[in-house]
Formats: structure tokens, C-alpha cells, sequence
């Protein structure tokens, strides 16, 4: 069960070096997006069955991001349209080789969302045998769900999506399972400045400290870092060419839970994150059209 963002991705790539403070020329494209959204795509891609629990405004966009999102295979029964309110929105600029150089969110309709929404909306959410939530919702619905999730022994795993909407964690992150921030997130909630992945292992456990069972730590191309109970250690990444960099930390949550789900370990699932990431880079979509299972084993050389 996915929670959280549901948005139309405008993005504008520049066809030379991105210069700042002028016009650059460049081709915009649109496509669906969301983080919770991007990640229930990616597993449904991966064969999981996954569910949906957003919210789309009352327009042309929603009805389109809609239409997309349930022809990926991702179940929309516990989503609901909010009336005369405008679907979220995420406007990226991009340089020619696909580096994010600026972005605007336009996201004011989850601040809409009313909070008996999601207590109505508990019991179908924890059905699922994992929950992943991003942090789009407001700070109150965040704290509920991690609450809900302590309370009734789920597994809860949470993508904190931004460094802005970080802060909307509660400080006692107890009912969170797996975290799993980028080097910027971390040094949010960890209050340390990441260099090294020793920096970011002691991030993770400043994390864990907070409540957090688990952290699982993204380094971009230094690779990512495990701290958990039994074990704390580095993991390099696997290199690839990067088209467009849009959607690829969302591909690795998606990786990272279709591991767990299946039995894997965490390190296999983190493995199976960064193939799925790679995936992402490769495609000029959110989520590549052409993910698979067989793909992401492929990549990492891990038994099926």
C-alpha cells in the first residue's frame, strides 16, 4: 500500500549547458509523477499487487493522472478527487545531461486534504502488507500514520521526499521500519553534515536514535549506507549513464520494497533499489516503461 503524492511532472531539459539567469533553449515534456505514486508504479511494474491512497484535484490533469496511473496496474479504489481543487504539480529544469538544476512544486491540494481521510482510509491502508508513505500529506497525517503503524505493528517505510518536506517528520520517528533519505534528507534528520559514507553511517545512527528501526541512506554515486541493529556498512553503486535523473530515488524505494517483500535481505533490497534506480536514469520517464523483475537481477547478479 502506497501513501502520499500523485502529481503532473512538467520537465524542461536545456539542449546545451544550463546557464543561469537567462533563457535556455530546451524541450518540456510532461509526465505522471509523485513519489508514492512513482513507487506504486515501479512495483506494480515489478509484478507487485499495489494500491494507491492519494488525492487528484477536479481537472483535465487529475483526470489524466488517473487514467495513466491505473493502466500501470495500480489499483486507485481508496484515492479520491478533492472537488474544485487543482492537481499537484512538479516543474523541473534540467541540464543536457539530465542533471536536476531547479524545481518548483505546485502542491497546495494536499494541505486541503481533510485528516478523517486518511482515519476512514486506516483499515484498507493496513491491509497491505507493507505501507510506504512519502511526506506530501501534512505533518499531522505523517504523525498518525507513523503512530497507527507503532501501534499496530505494520511495516511502515517512508521516503522523506525533500529536505523541505522533511521537517514535517515528527521528532519521535518510533513505527517507522526503514527510512530512506538521500545525503540531504539525512543531514536533516540527523542534524550532521554528510561527506563521507562514514558521515552518512553516523547520520544513520543519529536517525535511529530518533526511532527509526532502520536507515537506508542514498549517496547518489558514492553509492548507499545500511544502519541497522545487526550491521552498519557502505554499499558502492553500480555506475550507468544518466538520461534524466527525474524519478530515480522513487524507482529505488520501489526496488528496495520489492526486495523486502519477496524475503530478500536488506542488502539485496538496496541492491535491487539502485538497479531499479539505474533503470530509472536510463529513460526519460518517472518510472521506465520496460521495468521488470528479471531486469533488476540481471543487474545485481542476485538469485531470483
Amino acid at each position: 500500500m502506497c501513501v502520499g503524492g500523485a502529481n503532473v511532472d512538467r520537465k524542461a531539459k536545456t539542449i546545451a549547458q544550463f546557464e543561469k539567469g537567462t533563457s535556455n533553449p530546451g524541450r518540456l515534456t510532461t509526465s505522471s509523477g509523485g513519489v508514492a505514486r512513482n513507487v506504486a508504479e515501479a512495483l506494480a511494474r515489478l509484478g507487485a499487487k499495489v494500491s494507491l491512497v492519494t488525492v487528484f484535484g477536479d481537472d483535465a490533469d487529475g483526470a489524466w493522472l488517473k487514467k495513466t496511473t491505473a493502466r500501470a496496474g495500480v489499483y486507485l479504489g481508496h484515492s479520491t478527487i478533492l472537488p474544485s481543487k487543482r492537481t499537484g504539480t512538479y516543474t523541473a529544469i534540467l541540464d543536457c545531461s539530465g542533471e536536476l538544476q531547479a524545481s518548483v512544486s505546485d502542491m497546495a491540494l494536499y494541505d486541503s486534504l481533510d485528516f478523517g481521510f486518511i482515519e476512514k482510509k486506516w483499515l484498507k491502508i493496513e491491509e497491505g502488507d507493507i505501507v510506504f508513505m512519502d511526506t506530501n500529506f501534512s505533518a499531522e497525517v505523517i504523525e498518525y500514520i507513523i503512530g497507527q503503524s507503532l501501534d499496530r505493528g505494520k511495516q511502515l517505510i517512508v521516503n522523506p521526499v525533500s529536505t523541505h518536506k522533511t521537517k514535517k517528520l515528527p521528532d519521535n520517528l518510533s513505527g517507522i521500519d526503514l527510512i530512506l533519505p538521500n545525503r540531504d534528507e539525512a543531514a536533516v534528520l540527523s542534524g550532521i553534515d554528510i561527506k563521507t559514507p562514514d558521515d552518512a553511517i553516523e547520520a544513520g545512527r543519529q536517525i535511529r536514535k530518533r526511532g527509526a528501526a532502520r536507515a537506508l541512506i542514498s549517496l547518489g554515486a558514492e553509492g548507499q549506507c545500511i544502519v541497522t541493529d545487526e550491521e552498519s556498512r557502505h554499499i558502492p553503486v553500480l555506475m550507468t549513464d544518466v538520461i534524466d535523473v527525474t524519478g530515480a530515488g522513487d524507482s529505488h524505494s520501489a526496488g528496495v520494497i520489492f526486495g523486502l517483500s519477496t524475503g530478500k535481505s536488506l542488502e539485496v533490497s538496496a541492491k535491487l533499489g539502485t538497479a531499479a534506480a539505474i533503470q530509472a536514469l536510463r529513460s526519460k520517464h518517472a518510472v521506465h516503461p520496460e521495468l521488470s523483475a528479471d531486469k533488476l537481477y540481471k543487474l545485481t547478479g542476485e538469485p531470483a
